[in-house]
């Protein structure tokens, strides 16, 4: 989507609003499984409770941001992981590093060939 909307805007000077929306994942736990990043929960507690405790409660969550177009290829990962960042406050999840959440999205993004 955001290679679309680069190249459909190409030249043009302007911020454009993503926006991403998740949907069906009510009841549904969040466990963030990146090795060497304490989820905060203290060491404790187990995969099922720190399922339960960061469960979305929402059928639907929306978020969005603005980017310069200008910028938007060479962002593309900084994006993704404020985007990612948002939708996770819906699993009652905050993370304490956005860089974390790039450093996943930049893995994820490369396995499939998005950048």
């Amino acid at each position: 989507m955001l290679n679309t909307a680069s190249s459909l805007l190409s030249g043009a000077a302007t911020n454009i609003i993503i926006r991403f929306e998740v949907f069906g994942f009510t009841g549904v736990g969040f466990i963030y499984a990146m090795p060497g990043v304490n989820p905060g929960l203290g060491l404790d507690m187990t995969g099922g409770a720190i399922a339960a405790e960061h469960r979305c409660e929402d059928p639907r969550v929306s978020v969005s941001t603005i980017a310069p177009l200008e910028t938007l290829a060479s962002r593309r990962v900084q994006v993704s992981g404020t985007l990612l960042r948002d939708v996770l406050y819906a699993f009652n999840w905050q993370p304490s590093e956005l860089e974390d959440l790039e450093m996943a999205a930049h893995v994820v993004m490369k396995q499939q060939g998005l950048i």
